[in-house]
């Protein structure tokens, strides 16, 4: 009896499942996600607290709105290049050569992510979810995020520098 009361319940769900295994995947991939997004965070904010108060076009801590998924698609567009007109305000006041502080890296990346934005709203509605799993515009957008935080750190190091 037990026998049968086994394969019965075992009848309904697939062996391959493991739900368990599929939610610590998932937990995990969203762990590192948000941690890579959040070093990179950190060390921007850190960078825009270098600039002087009277320079700096937005307060440092609102670049953390860059962690809301879909929101950051708008909020990149204010936050990235603000940071680097802080930079690169703060630096021209001090008379220290700047460029453009990562300004133009940051619209790029800004532009790239709205793009992968739209590439993934109009897949989901032509193509379902299953499309395109690989996508190669989040891993161009991680190189330039990771370019865009070199440069306003570079930046910040400017700024220390010149006292």
């Amino acid at each position: 009896m037990f026998t049968l009361l086994a394969t019965t319940q075992a009848a309904d769900i697939p062996a391959s499942t493991n739900y368990f295994a599929a939610a610590a995947g998932l937990l995990v991939g969203l762990g590192i996600v948000f941690g890579f997004w959040g070093l990179i965070n950190l060390l921007i904010v850190n960078a825009a607290k270098a600039a002087a108060p009277e320079h700096r076009t937005m307060k440092p801590g609102l670049f953390w709105l860059m962690l809301i998924p879909f929101f950051n698609a708008f909020w990149a567009f204010k936050a990235l290049p603000a940071v680097s007109n802080s930079l690169k305000a703060t630096l021209d006041a001090k008379g220290q050569a700047s460029g453009d502080a990562g300004r133009l890296v940051g619209l790029i990346f800004a532009w790239i992510q709205l793009v992968h934005y739209l590439e993934i709203i109009i897949e989901i509605i032509f193509f379902g979810l299953d499309a395109f799993p690989f996508k190669v515009v989040p891993i161009f957008n991680i190189v330039l995020a990771v370019i865009y935080t070199s440069q306003v750190r570079d930046a910040k190091k400017k700024i220390l520098a010149a006292g």
